[in-house]
Parts: structure tokens; sequence; C-alpha cells
């Protein structure tokens, strides 16, 4: 896997692409470091892909269970 490197060049043009809004929560909990932001939200977003699995069996047996 490669590496990212957070320069500040890079860490502006991600908030910009990501939107201030949406990385306000992550700042917030890390007192403002834009780097750590970033971590945060990538790590966020692996857990999110990690249950997905999961969330999609139970959105079937929940349908079939609805349906039966």
């Amino acid at each position: 896997m490669a590496t990212f490197d957070y320069t500040p060049t890079n860490l502006a043009e991600l908030e910009v692409r990501l939107s201030s809004d949406r990385l306000q929560p992550y700042r917030k909990s890390v007192g403002g470091d834009s780097e750590r932001a970033i971590q945060l939200y990538e790590q966020n977003t692996l857990l999110a892909e990690s249950l997905y699995g999961i969330l999609q069996g139970l959105e079937i047996a929940l349908r079939n269970s609805i349906h039966a």
C-alpha cells in the first residue's frame, strides 16, 4: 500500500475536496490538528467499510423477515 504524504499543500487540497464542514467534527476531536483529523476520517471510512458485509446481511434478513 502506498503511503500518503501529509504536506500542508496536500492537507489543504483534501480539505477543499472533502469539505471543511465534513472534517469539522474530526478536527474538533483532535484539537484542530488537520493531519490527525484526516487520519481519523480515513479510519472512520475503513471502519464503515469493514462493517458493510455484516450490515448487508442484516438488511437482507430484515427485508426477508418483513416479506415473510
